[in-house]
Formats: C-alpha cells, sequence, structure tokens
C-alpha cells in the first residue's frame, strides 16, 4: 500500500510539473491555505483519523524543532556561506584543504570543490523556506492541538492570549519568521500560478554552457576556427555514462565567452570526427585566402 501511494504521488508530481507546470507542492500549499480560510472543512475530511495521534505527535515534534529555532538555523547556514566564499575568495584555504579530483573504471569522476559546498547550502536554506515549510505549514493545519488556524497570524492575537506562545510550542520570533515565509510563499504561489497560465514549453536543437557550467569539463582539445571563435572537445566529469561535447566558444569584448554545444556523444571518435572536419575547412579556408 505505502509503495502504491508513493507512486501516485511520483505520477501526480509528475503530471503537475510537466502537464500542468505548476508544482505538487504548492498545490498543497493553496489547498492548505484555503483550509486556513475554512477550518471548517478540516473536521469534515476527518484526516485526523487516518494518522494514529502517536505519528501525529513526532512528526510534528521533529518539525517543531527545526522551526522553533529556525532563526539560528538561518543565521547558521548564511554564516557558513559567507565563510566558505571569504575563504575562497581572499585565501587558497580549500585549494589546499580538499583533494584533488579521482576518476574511477567505470569513466565516473569525484569532484571536490567549495561551490558545491555553497550551491547545496543554498539549497537547504530554499527548501526550509518553502517546501519544508509547505509541510510543516499543513501538518500545523491539520493537527495542531494549540489552535493553529486562529493564532498563525501575528496580526490577530496578541502574544499574550497566543497558545502556541503561551504553551511553549513556538517562540515568538519564531513565530514572525513563519509569518514571513508564508508571504514568501504567497509570491511565490502568484509567481507559479502565472507562469502556469502565459508560459509555454517549445523544444529546441540549441544547447548552451555558461562560464559556470565549465568546471564540470575537462577540455581535451581546441583549434581556432574563426575571428574570435574556438572549437572545443569537452568531456564531463561526472556521470554514469560517459558524455562529450563539441563547443564553439565565442568570445565578446568584454572577455566573456558565449559557449554554443555544436554536438553531443556518448564516444569521444564521434566527436572527433565532426572536430577535424571542422578544423579541415579551416585549414581551406585559410589556405584560399
Amino acid at each position: 500500500m505505502e509503495n502504491n501511494i508513493i507512486k501516485q504521488v511520483k505520477e501526480a508530481k509528475k503530471f503537475m510539473e510537466n502537464t500542468a507546470n505548476f508544482p505538487l507542492t504548492y498545490c498543497l500549499f493553496l489547498g492548505t491555505c484555503f483550509l486556513l480560510w475554512k477550518p471548517k472543512y478540516i473536521s469534515l475530511i476527518k484526516i485526523s483519523r487516518w494518522v494514529p495521534n502517536s505519528l501525529q505527535k513526532i512528526i510534528l515534534e521533529l518539525f517543531t524543532l527545526i522551526y522553533s529555532n529556525i532563526i539560528w538555523i538561518v543565521f547558521l547556514l548564511i554564516s557558513c556561506i559567507l565563510i566558505i566564499y571569504l575563504l575562497s575568495k581572499y585565501t587558497s584555504f580549500f585549494y589546499i584543504l580538499l583533494p584533488k579530483k579521482k576518476l574511477h573504471e567505470d569513466d565516473s569522476t569525484i569532484l571536490w570543490s567549495e561551490y558545491f559546498a555553497v550551491i547545496r547550502l543554498f539549497s537547504i536554506l530554499g527548501r526550509l523556506i518553502t517546501q519544508f515549510f509547505i509541510y510543516y505549514f499543513t501538518l500545523n493545519v491539520l493537527f495542531n492541538p494549540y489552535n493553529f488556524v486562529n493564532n498563525f497570524f501575528i496580526g490577530e492575537t496578541v502574544s499574550a492570549k497566543n497558545a502556541l506562545i503561551i504553551k511553549g510550542y513556538l517562540p515568538a520570533d519564531a513565530l514572525v519568521t513563519l509569518n514571513i515565509f508564508f508571504a514568501i510563499n504567497v509570491l511565490i504561489t502568484v509567481w507559479f500560478l502565472l507562469r502556469a497560465f502565459f508560459e509555454t514549453k517549445t523544444t529546441t536543437d540549441t544547447y548552451y554552457l555558461s562560464s559556470d557550467d565549465l568546471i564540470l569539463y575537462t577540455k581535451i582539445n581546441s583549434f581556432p576556427f574563426r575571428k574570435g571563435t574556438e572549437i572545443l572537445i569537452l568531456k564531463k566529469n561526472y556521470g554514469k555514462k560517459p558524455e562529450f561535447l563539441l563547443v564553439s566558444k565565442e568570445t565578446f569584448d568584454d572577455g566573456k565567452g558565449y559557449y554554443h554545444v555544436l554536438d553531443i556523444a556518448d564516444k569521444l571518435p564521434d566527436i572527433v570526427y565532426h572536430f577535424e572536419a571542422l578544423k579541415e575547412e579551416t585549414i581551406q579556408n585559410n589556405s584560399s585566402t
């Protein structure tokens, strides 16, 4: 039964994101906001009867342990990001500390980089504000024993009369922070709704790399193609399957590179054939001029 539920959730998530162009998590958020607005429907759906009280308590306590200390957690995450950034920018600390990349027999590569740490810390911070907050918010609307529906918004109740604060469920500063998270998610929901109505997806054969993407690749070969343009062969540094790219790099006056992917293959000879053809074309054009 649990496997069927997980499978159905995955299918619903795939449908919402690919067909409706709206995240399933924010469908949950919209539904929870409706219950917050019309709390009489909470008793009508009787969802609390489906989940044992002991399980409700455990889940709420685990989430509350995080969100009652959310200010310190956010401060810690931002501090770690700033420390990593400053050490990376002004010292060689990570160059000395982190191991070099390691190649494996299955063509996979292990990379160590402080940038990956920063990305993951930002990801954790973002999930705490959005995805995990929505789960916590929904659980409280459904199961919280301290009249969460009427006590969540700080403008509606005085702190001295707020059961969430009086009972020690959440400190006042954490409740204020959760109200801010709620406002952020409302804005995100509006954006997703606008995107769902007005955005459309079309397939394209054009593929580009950004300068930041180059850390994931190793340059194998290159040659000057035209003025300001260079042709490169790149190999992806990670992944279960090998991936080789033929890239046209165009450099502008400001020094920034513009990387247009001309071909992708899982075998190097396929890319080399295209590479050599362009190189031969360049030689012929140069000799004719």
